[in-house]
Order: structure tokens, then C-alpha cells, then sequence
């Protein structure tokens, strides 16, 4: 025993590293799971503690030890008080506990102690070096979650970590990602309905409100037999020939005012035609019909069925759930494409790419076969590929005219803009990430100066001067910046630092102020709206849109750091620009980008959901300078959301959870009773329900009386920053239905319905059970 304590006092370093390596280790899980002996995801509070209904019991043993990065934070080159202040507790710590270097000076004698000490330090100096060096630190000790500094009722920050190391992710991912089998449903983080994982009691909200209230399931099963009607009755296309085409198109008056209106928008910003080659055939066209190439007739119906909904006839009548206009163009849609699909793929022009780039921004602007717009827009993108359009055309020298060469950079932009676009609004990595590619930007030049027997180039005018091309022109240049950001939201496993969080920002708000503010005399007769508004606007949003992406992860944060409070408040005004720029389209006249994109359901939900957080964490600044104008700025949201339903007649789910959303804030903002809110969304929603039904081709009649729709009229957004919103003096559409004024009693434990996607939400139907 004498020789086995003198071993013990006197042994060699590898005993006492030994020694070291076995100290207790810190218990990270939170008490509850403890005592349970369950795994914990060491959130505030956990998600066991969330599901079990007792998080307000989820807390965390103070006793634990101090990591590293707990006792010294200013050497990983982070604020030190900044960092005390978000945990007090580990503030504490800090203090109870002195500096490393007393430590050691006090117990000089005990070995163990050094050599603790110096793996510290070299953790320490790692992580330090990693920081500067802007890579993945080292795996460290992480502090236990406190409190004071979480996400919104959900997850808890690292109070060890420092501005200049990993943002871990503290967050349940954000995605929706549900079903089962084979059947499941996948949208990624830059997904507008994604931000339903970040938004506490909305699906409850959501389900509650349709459990209390019948009216939507039925108004719904109302719509569903007529559309059940609709695909009974429609004709299946077995043959397309150029005569069956021909006899689609309309009266040329009709035509004529169509293919303006496609001029007159989408090619000032996707470049997919060449203005006097396509009115050079257009007119050759209505001299001999029989003359012209089936592939002109395909490619002039697509035109007009991509603006059929900007401008429908009045009034407007649907055919189930679908205005008149949209199955119209649905139907030019189905022909063109069953014609592409017949012809041979050996001998490809320039028509059939024009054609697939028509197909996929037509069923775009519709919302047909939304569901397969990103497969669909990287099956067109992989088609230019397989023909080589990635790669510069020069390379191909002497055979191909300039002409050729500079349509076919035309073409790869729009492709790739539209792709990227629909990899955003699906929540995917683009595929221009993976696969480089050489092709030079668009010329920034008119269509006039571009000609089929062109010997050469022109030159390309200065970004200052506005063409019809200037908007491909200007927008690659943020090309790579936005696939780099779309590739990072949308991965998962992405730990973005500090660094490349200013970065990012400082880069976006870079190219939003290089975006020239072109001087355009040339004015549209009938709104008054310079032709380069629209590419000024959408160079400008398709920015943004990642700026409040960016931002929202610290702004969904709780604490005292004051980089959380300015990502609200950047978020919040961001959304805020979204919807003025699109409310200042619409005032005009124009609407392109309302039909085109889900910018104004996106925007919706951010104020929403940062307004909701910002109640929760009682941040008091947000609060008190911008919730008066929430009221107002939302009312105008829902405004635009019902003028894009009221022209395809699609778009009614989004509404309905962009109503929902501001119910559940406007609970917060506003306390009363949340059964109101629940009542009132549900009764904006199925308001326009009954627009819809009341206004059925073949005389489909009602035998309830309607509320009266709101007016397709925008007021002014910035009017609306300043404004409290008036009280919504919608009729109850309720009392009409017979609808019981007591609520059923509960049948569900709604915490079931978390995983549910929001098709599952829209689609459910108490009745059922």
C-alpha cells in the first residue's frame, strides 16, 4: 500500500494526463429529462419538456462546471460584457472563479492543475486562430442553455460562444419536411411557409379556428365539387396540329392588346423574344395564317396566355375554384406544350427554346402545376446545358451568326434567373451552384440595334442607360452573391460565422445601392409608369428577399444582444419595402410581379412573425415605434393576396395563413379575446370563398347572403407606416351558415398536428372524424 501511494504522489505525467482526461463530465441536459432519463436537446425549453405541456418546469442545473470559453470569453476575441450580460450565470461564474492565471499561481505545486490549465489555453488559442482565420473551430465545451438568451419558445444561444466564432444553429431547422412512405412534402429554409417552425401556436391557430368554426370546411366542399365538376367535363388532348392551334387563338383586337401587354412587361425584365423579329412574323402571320410555322403559333399563344390574368374581362367569372381568364390560359398552355412534346429533338431552333422558357414563366404567372415549378424550371435549365448555352458562344467561332450567339446568352440568363428564383421559393440549392458555367452577360443594348444580318456586336450601353435589357444585365451581377446565399439558407448543416454574416449584409446593401435609378422619359399611356419601373423594382426586391432572409435568424432571437433587435427592425422594414413596391405596381395598373412571385406572402408573414416574437420578448423600442403601423401595413397585404386570388382564382390557402398569422399577432399586439381573431380570419377567408361561388359561370347561385368584397384599391403603403389600422367592420359571414355560436369541445390534443405540412392544414376538416 506504501509503494502504491508513493506511486500515486509521485507518478509519472501519463498518470496524471490520465487523471486529467477523467474529470466529471458537465451535465447538459435539463432536470426534467434527467430525472426521466431521456434524451435532451438542450434547448430552452427542451422539446420534451414543450411536447409533455410543462415548459415552464424545463430548467438546468446551476451546479455544473465551467467550461473553458465560460471562464475566459475576451480570449476569443468577443465582447466581454456583451457576453456576461446575455448569461448572468455565467457572469457569475466568471466572477466566483478569478482568472486561469491566479489558479495556477496558487497551486504551482499541483501538476494536474498545469496541465489542465495548458490544454485549456491551446483550446483557447485554437479557437482564436480558427476565428481569424474564418473556419470551423475545434469541437469545445458549450455552455448549458439559460433563459435570458433563446430562441422564441423554442431554443437557447451559446452565451460561450463569441460574435467572431459559429452561429450555431439553436433552432429547429427550417424546413417542412412531412408524410410518409413515398408520400412526403419537402420546402426548404428560403421557403415562405418554412417560417411556420419558428412561429409558436400558429398551426394551433390554425387548427383550433377551423375545428370551432365550420364555415370554411364547408365553403370548401362547396368548391370541391364544382372542381370535381370541372375535371369531369374536360377534354383530353390526344392530338395538336397547327390547324387545332390556330383555331385557339382569339380576335386579333384581342391578340393585338396582349402581345403589347407582354411587351410591355415581362420582356422588360426575362429577355426570351427579340422584339422586330417577333413583329416582323406577327404580321406575316395575320397576312397568311396557313404560311406560318406551327412553332410561331405555339410560341404567340404562350405569350398571350402568360398575360391573360394581368388583364382579365370584366366581370370576372370562374369555373370552379379557377377565374375564366386562368382556364383559358391554362388551356393555350396544355396545347403548346402537348405540340412541343410531339416534335423531334434532333433538329432544335431557337423556337423551342423560346417556347420552353415561355412554358414554365406562363405556368408561373398562373400557378398551374405549382407544385413541379422547380423540377420543371431545372429540367429547362438542364435542357440550355445539354445544348451548350452554359458555355460562352464564341467559343463556337464562325458558325454561329452574333445574332445567335447574343440570343442564346438572353436565353441562359432567363434560365438561370428563373431557376434560381424557383429554387428560393422552393427552399433548394440552385443548380447553377454545382454546375459553373462561361456564358458572358446579356449586351445592355435596344432590340433595334440587334439584328438577324448584324456583321457584329454593338457596342453595349453604360448600365445608366435603360434598355429592355438592362435588367439581365444588371441583375448577373448579383448572380453569384444570391446563389451563394441561397446555397447557405438552404443547407442545413451551415454554420455561418459572425463575419460572414456582416459580409453577406454589407454585400447585399452594396449591390441595392448600385442598382442604377434610371431617368426613363418614355411613360405607359394609361398608368402613367415609366417603362423601367417594373426591372427597377424586381432588381431591387429579388435583393431584399435574402436581406430578410439573412436577418431573420437573429431576429427570432431573445436577449439582450443588441444585434438581435436590429435584425428585427431590419427584417420588419425590409418586409415593410417589399409590399410598398408592390403596392406601388399595383396602384398603377401593373400586375406582373403580384401574379408572378409570393413577395407579398413572404413579406406577411416576416412582420407577422417578427412583430409576434417581438411582443413575446417584450422588446419594448420594436414595439413602440413599429407596432401602430402593423395593423394597416397587414391589411394592405391581405389586400394585395385577395386582388392575386380574385384574378386566377388561386392563392386561397395563403391567404388564409397570412390571415391566421395576424390574427395570432394581433392577440399579442392587441390583447382581447383570441376566440375574435380566430372568428374574424376565418371569416375574411371565406368571404372570397363566396365571391368565388357567386360568380360561377352557368349561373351558380347562393342561398346566403355575401358580405360585400373589399375594393381592389391600394392605399398608399407609406401612408399605411404611420397609420393605425381601422377596425375590420367585415360582416359575419357565420350567423348566414347556421353555424352554432358555442364551440364544439376538444377532441384533439393539438399538439399532434405539429408535423403536419400546410397542405394538411388546409385540407383539414373537422367534419371528417
Amino acid at each position: 500500500m506504501l509503494v502504491q501511494d508513493s506511486r500515486r504522489h509521485s507518478g509519472s505525467s501519463d498518470d496524471v494526463i490520465e487523471t486529467a482526461r477523467k474529470r466529471k463530465r458537465k451535465t447538459l441536459s435539463c432536470v426534467q429529462c434527467q430525472r426521466r432519463k431521456l434524451k435532451c436537446d438542450r434547448l430552452y425549453p427542451c422539446a420534451r419538456c414543450l411536447k409533455s405541456g410543462h415548459a415552464d418546469a424545463c430548467t438546468y442545473d446551476s451546479t455544473r462546471p465551467v467550461s473553458a470559453t465560460e471562464e475566459r470569453p475576451s480570449e476569443l476575441g468577443g465582447d466581454t460584457g456583451a457576453t456576461l450580460a446575455a448569461a448572468p450565470e455565467a457572469a457569475s461564474m466568471y466572477m466566483n472563479h478569478g482568472s486561469p492565471e491566479a489558479t495556477i499561481e496558487q497551486d504551482s505545486n499541483d501538476v494536474a492543475s498545469k496541465v489542465s490549465s495548458q490544454a485549456e489555453k491551446i483550446a483557447q488559442l485554437e479557437q482564436r486562430l480558427a476565428s481569424l482565420e474564418n473556419i470551423a473551430p475545434p469541437p469545445t465545451h458549450t455552455q448549458a442553455p439559460t433563459p435570458t438568451m433563446s430562441y422564441l419558445g423554442e431554443s437557447a444561444s451559446n452565451s460561450g460562444q463569441t460574435e467572431n466564432q459559429k452561429i450555431e444553429s439553436m433552432e429547429p431547422e427550417t424546413m417542412i419536411f412531412r408524410g410518409f412512405a413515398f408520400k412526403t412534402f419537402f420546402e426548404g429554409a428560403s421557403s415562405p411557409s418554412s417560417l411556420f417552425a419558428h412561429f409558436p401556436g400558429l398551426r394551433s391557430f390554425i387548427v383550433d379556428a377551423v375545428t370551432n368554426y365550420s364555415a370554411l370546411s364547408d365553403v370548401r366542399g362547396q368548391m370541391k365539387m364544382l372542381q370535381n365538376k370541372q375535371k369531369a367535363e374536360k377534354v383530353i388532348i390526344t392530338n395538336m396540329d397547327a390547324g387545332t392551334l390556330r383555331s385557339m387563338l382569339p380576335e386579333r383586337d384581342t391578340v393585338d392588346s396582349l402581345v403589347q401587354l407582354y411587351f410591355d412587361t415581362f420582356e422588360t425584365t426575362y429577355r426570351i423574344l427579340h422584339m422586330p423579329t417577333f413583329r416582323k412574323n406577327y404580321h406575316n402571320f395575320w397576312e397568311d395564317p396557313l404560311k406560318t410555322s406551327p412553332g410561331f403559333v405555339a410560341t404567340l399563344l404562350l405569350v398571350i396566355a402568360t398575360v391573360r390574368c394581368l388583364n382579365p374581362p370584366t366581370p370576372y367569372t370562374y369555373i370552379g375554384p379557377g377565374s375564366s381568364a386562368r382556364e383559358t390560359a391554362v388551356g393555350w398552355i396544355e396545347a403548346s406544350e402537348f405540340w412541343l412534346h410531339q416534335q423531334s429533338q434532333k433538329h432544335l431552333t431557337m423556337t423551342h427554346f423560346q417556347i420552353q422558357c415561355l412554358l414554365l414563366l406562363a405556368k408561373l404567372v398562373t400557378s398551374f402545376k405549382e407544385k413541379r415549378i422547380w423540377t420543371s424550371a431545372g429540367t429547362l435549365m438542364r435542357f440550355g446545358m445539354a445544348a451548350g448555352l452554359h458555355r460562352d458562344p464564341s467559343l463556337l467561332g464562325g458558325k454561329t451568326s452574333v445574332f445567335d450567339q447574343e440570343m442564346r446568352r438572353r436565353l441562359w440568363a432567363t434560365m438561370v434567373e428563373l431557376e434560381l428564383q424557383a429554387s428560393f421559393d422552393k427552399g433548394m440549392p440552385s443548380a447553377t451552384a454545382g454546375h459553373p458555367f462561361d456564358c458572358k452577360s446579356p449586351l445592355n443594348v435596344h432590340d433595334e440595334e440587334l439584328t438577324e444580318s448584324s456583321p457584329q456586336l454593338p457596342a453595349s450601353w453604360p448600365e445608366q442607360e435603360y434598355t429592355a435589357t438592362s435588367f439581365l444585365y444588371i441583375s448577373q451581377k448579383s448572380l453569384a452573391l444570391r446563389t451563394s446565399l441561397n446555397s447557405m439558407i438552404n443547407d442545413g448543416n451551415s454554420n455561418i460565422t459572425y463575419a460572414q454574416f456582416s459580409a453577406y449584409n454589407r454585400q447585399i446593401m452594396q449591390q441595392l445601392e448600385s442598382i442604377p435609378r434610371w431617368v426613363d422619359t418614355q411613360m405607359f399611356p394609361k398608368t402613367g409608369l415609366p417603362f423601367s419601373a417594373l426591372p427597377q423594382i424586381l432588381l431591387d426586391i429579388q435583393l431584399r428577399q435574402y436581406l430578410l432572409l439573412l436577418h431573420s435568424p437573429y431576429a427570432r432571437r431573445a436577449g439582450p444582444n443588441l444585434q438581435y433587435g436590429i435584425s428585427r427592425t431590419v427584417c420588419f422594414d425590409t418586409a415593410c419595402t417589399i409590399l410598398l413596391l408592390h403596392s406601388k405596381l399595383i396602384a398603377s395598373g401593373n400586375f406582373a410581379l403580384c401574379l408572378l412571385r409570393w413577395d407579398i406572402y413572404r413579406a406577411a408573414l416576416n412582420i407577422c412573425q417578427v412583430v409576434f416574437t417581438s411582443t413575446l420578448i417584450r422588446d419594448e423600442v420594436f414595439i413602440e415605434k413599429h407596432a401602430p403601423s402593423f395593423p394597416a401595413l397587414i391589411k394592405q397585404a391581405l389586400q394585395m393576396l385577395e386582388i392575386q386570388i380574385m384574378r386566377i382564382g388561386r392563392g386561397q390557402k395563403y391567404y388564409w395563413f397570412a390571415a391566421a398569422a395576424n390574427g395570432l399577432a394581433t392577440s399579442k399586439t392587441s390583447p382581447g379575446d383570441t376566440v375574435d381573431r380566430k372568428h374574424q380570419a376565418i371569416t375574411n377567408v371565406v368571404r372570397i370563398y363566396y365571391e368565388l361561388l357567386a360568380a360561377q359561370e352557368g349561373a351558380v347561385t347562393l342561398q346566403t347572403q355575401r358580405p360585400t368584397l373589399v375594393s381592389d384599391g391600394i392605399t398608399n403603403l407609406v401612408e399605411a407606416r404611420n397609420l393605425q389600422g381601422p377596425t375590420d367592420t367585415t360582416e359575419d359571414v357565420f350567423r348566414t351558415t347556421g353555424q352554432a355560436e358555442t364551440a364544439p369541445p376538444e377532441i384533439f390534443n393539438f399538439n399532434d398536428f405539429f408535423p403536419w405540412n400546410i397542405d394538411d392544414l388546409w385540407a383539414y376538416n373537422p367534419n371528417n372524424i
